[in-house]
């Protein structure tokens, strides 16, 4: 929830995954859906391992099982998966509506998807979860 807002960012029906954002306005119960620039970035989604192909995708391809917390004007995105787990953090700048890296002060934590996580105003917290090849005890 984000202000007056229920945003669903990404997502998977098992089949199709979605790099797309969806907004409920709470108040008059109206979905609409949030446009995102196509921004190119230097390092793309976490599937691909060619980098003359990284600088030529979306940053955002498509994403499920990660987690999201949020400041006053940005969403980020820590871990998932896409066609395999992530370990980057990605930041949505809410006033150019862009998908950027962030590179957060010390080492990002190994790549994981289906995690639990906790967030404050300066901090994530994460624990269990899966990577490639085995499940992370929290």
């Amino acid at each position: 929830i984000l202000g007056d807002s229920l945003l669903i960012i990404g997502g998977t029906t098992n089949q199709i995954r979605y790099g797309n954002i969806s907004k409920l306005e709470l108040s008059t119960k109206v979905w609409s859906t949030i446009t995102v620039q196509k921004a190119k970035a230097k390092y793309a989604y976490c599937g691909l391992s060619d980098f003359r192909q990284k600088n030529e995708q979306i940053l955002f391809k498509g994403r499920f099982g990660f987690a999201t917390f949020y400041d006053r004007q940005n969403i980020y995105i820590y871990g998932g998966s896409d066609e395999k787990p992530c370990g980057d953090m990605l930041r949505l700048d809410l006033d150019n509506k862009e998908w950027v890296h962030h590179r957060p002060i010390g080492a990002l934590p190994p790549e994981r998807e289906f995690f639990g996580y906790a967030s404050n105003e300066s901090s994530l917290y994460l624990f269990g979860g899966k990577t490639r090849k085995k499940l992370i005890d929290p």
